[in-house]
């Protein structure tokens, strides 16, 4: 495993001292290197860490580790990090608070909620219903948070579509299909660039998933790639169309590959 190094560009401070490890007292975790940017850079703490910190102090602490099934809450950092540093420029196409209301309205769910924040230049996002409770995000453009976001919306079971719901809504959405392509497809379901949805595992497709037979997920065939997928409800297939329209490629990763570009023309 690398060393770390400091952030800050003019630093010369030997990456070695900047440690390779993270740090815990069972509470708080942070990086080997943090006391640096205190002392050489007079980096301020959050108070929450710095009170637990001089509470514990005098106490002689042991040494602990971080039990592995327990989610960690990176909140804090999370906030600390916004309020130390520069905010990102802002798109020239920024989402505005209307916007980002229309898209919280759109898809939230029953077990699913997103709201935005302006905080420290940035947008303060928090999520119900989600592991990720809390993150910032820079004054993207609606295209890149509703990328963002999709990424991470969770739907309730009775919302799903059926696979047959989802094969009709995929051939009303994409181009049509010749005569020939329809008996080829009928021919050899598996085959074509055209997305085919099946509930069930074809006999002899490898690839198969035992517990999906609860309509919680879709078997994928698009060309000579397959796979299963957690199943959607309309607003998240017809947005998993849209990235394959404007993707191309695979149908399968087709979402993942949108965010990645969107992400990386920040």
């Amino acid at each position: 495993m690398g060393h770390s190094h400091c952030r800050f560009d003019e630093c010369s401070v030997p990456d070695q001292q900047m440690g390779s490890r993270d740090l815990t007292d069972g509470t708080w975790v942070w990086p080997e290197g943090l006391a640096h940017y205190v002392e050489a850079h007079e980096v301020s703490l959050p108070e929450a860490f710095v009170e637990h910190s001089v509470r514990q102090a005098g106490s002689g602490l042991p040494e602990r580790s971080v039990d592995p099934s327990r989610e960690l809450d990176g909140s804090a950092w999370l906030e600390w990090c916004a309020r130390q540093t520069m905010a990102p420029r802002p798109d020239p196409d920024a989402a505005s608070s209307d916007d980002l209301a229309s898209l919280v309205e759109r898809v939230q769910t029953s077990v699913f909620g997103v709201r935005f924040e302006p905080r420290f230049g940035r947008w303060r996002v928090s999520f119900e219903g989600s592991r990720e409770a809390l993150d910032f995000l820079p004054e993207w453009s609606l295209e890149r948070i509703e990328s963002y976001v999709m990424l991470r919306r969770q739907v309730p079971h009775n919302d799903l579509l059926s696979a047959k719901e989802a094969q009709r809504l995929c051939d009303a959405s994409c181009e049509p299909r010749s005569m020939l392509t329809r008996l080829s497809t009928a021919l050899r379901p598996w085959t074509g660039s055209h997305p085919i949805i099946r509930q069930n595992e074809p006999a002899g497709l490898p690839g198969s998933a035992s517990d999906a037979g609860d309509g919680s997920h879709w078997q994928v065939r698009c060309g000579s790639q397959s796979g299963w997928r957690p199943a959607e409800d309309e607003l998240g297939l017809r947005y998993w169309l849209r990235a394959f329209a404007t993707e191309g490629g695979s149908f399968l990763d087709a979402r993942e590959r949108r965010h990645r570009r969107l992400i990386a023309a920040a």
